[in-house]
């Protein structure tokens, strides 16, 4: 691990329409960029990454569907002190960059403390314009002092150390905005089984799960509910959205809050159903054919990621 160093972690998936921007924001500030493409690449996105200089890129040897799985791999793979994990729609604005310049050559010291990983504001758009939003999204974090667990929509975590919510942009921005119904209602309803398969594995084997500095003694609280007991998991996670998109709302016209919270509902309700669903079906196939056959979700198979760099 190099000191003072920093690698960007993207996981993508035919991203060429948006992948030119990321790269352009981020290629002056950081030394080495790994990228992970989630199965086989069908655009021109990986041979947009080869342009740029000390670009790592893999192909995972299987389509997930989701970017979690993955990056336990991109982190392993960091030769810098600071990671960098960014999406191939999102930007650094020119504020955000030269921020995360003075902290890296600080050694993360602001105003005289030491912080471990730090959060940028994420605003969201609506009709091409940002949203006032509370929203942070974790753009560096001490390589040594963070841990990740691959399940769909974790979060970046501090083992120990300080974090530090700033002022300065992520900028996110999704091609064709992020509140267009169909699309949402498409995206939402694919990520809702893939959220509900990867769960109701994890329950019966968590040893399955991708991880990076994570071992049995420090799974946080959270980590432990939301695999043991994904269904209640989302109870207060829609209680404390609702609750914090309330206060949000008073600046947002009507059709947007209506849309917010219906993809919120729709969302959590679907993920509930399909591992219901998982759950029972993961019940009889166990009892019934697992032990002998194999014939279900199984080590070889749709949770044994491998990858392959590409030359």
């Amino acid at each position: 691990m190099t000191k003072n160093k920093i690698s960007a972690l993207l996981v993508v998936y035919n991203e060429e329409k948006v992948i030119k921007r990321c790269l352009d924001s981020i290629e002056d500030i950081v030394d080495e960029i790994i990228v992970v493409h989630d199965g086989e690449c069908k655009d021109k996105t990986l041979e947009i990454c080869k342009k740029y200089g000390n670009t790592k890129i893999y192909i995972s040897s299987k389509n997930v569907g989701e970017a979690e799985p993955h990056r336990p791999f991109t982190a392993q793979l960091a030769e810098g002190e600071w990671l960098l994990p960014i999406d191939a729609d999102e930007l650094l604005s020119n504020k955000l960059k030269a921020k995360i310049q003075k902290i890296v050559n600080s050694n993360g010291v602001v105003a005289g403390k030491k912080y471990d990983r730090f959060r940028a504001k994420w605003p969201e758009y609506y009709d091409g314009k940002s949203i006032n939003s509370k929203s942070y999204k974790v753009i560096l974090t001490r390589k040594s002092k963070t841990k990740f667990l691959g399940i769909p929509h974790h979060k970046w975590e501090l083992i120990e150390g300080n974090s530090l919510d700033m002022n300065e942009i992520l900028i996110h921005k999704p091609l064709g905005g992020q509140y267009i119904f169909s699309k949402n209602i498409k995206k939402y309803y694919r990520w809702s089984k893939i959220h509900a398969r990867y769960l109701i594995t994890y329950i019966k084997n968590p040893e399955l799960i991708p991880k990076f500095n994570y071992s049995s003694e420090n799974f946080s609280k959270k980590s432990i509910i939301r695999i043991k007991h994904p269904v209640l998991s989302f109870i207060p996670t829609m209680v404390f959205t609702m609750v914090l998109n309330y206060k949000l709302y008073k600046t947002l016209p009507i059709s947007l809050k209506i849309k917010k919270i219906f993809f919120m509902l729709y969302y959590q309700i679907m993920v509930s159903f399909y591992l219901c669903i998982y759950s029972s079906l993961l019940y009889k196939l166990y009892v019934e054919h697992i032990k002998k056959s194999k014939i279900f979700y199984n080590n070889d198979d749709e949770f044994n990621i491998k990858y392959e760099m590409v030359k």
